[in-house]
């Protein structure tokens, strides 16, 4: 079954231990697409959202970066580049 067991893994997490992809009630996993400019790139206008992390790594093979936090760590977009998809 497609997507079964996924995970999405910051390849060097930051101090502390490792961060998730957030899911946000009502809207899904948040990502931006790649050719998101400086400016307003936090802004949600630019996001995109989907409701699976097998969606969210289609996206992320793309290019895509995706907000991942942890208790205590204030979320942020992780770079594509800086990702692994385990599946």
């Amino acid at each position: 079954m497609p997507g079964k067991g996924i995970k999405i893994e910051r390849i060097k997490p930051r101090p502390g231990g490792s961060e998730e992809a957030i899911f946000y009630r009502g809207k899904g996993y948040q990502l931006r697409p790649p050719e998101t400019p400086r400016v307003g790139m936090n802004s949600e206008s630019s996001a995109k959202f989907v409701t699976t992390l097998d969606a969210a790594a289609d996206l992320i093979a793309k290019g895509y970066d995706i907000r991942m936090g942890r208790p205590g760590v204030r979320a942020s977009y992780i770079a594509a580049s800086s990702l692994i998809v385990v599946r």
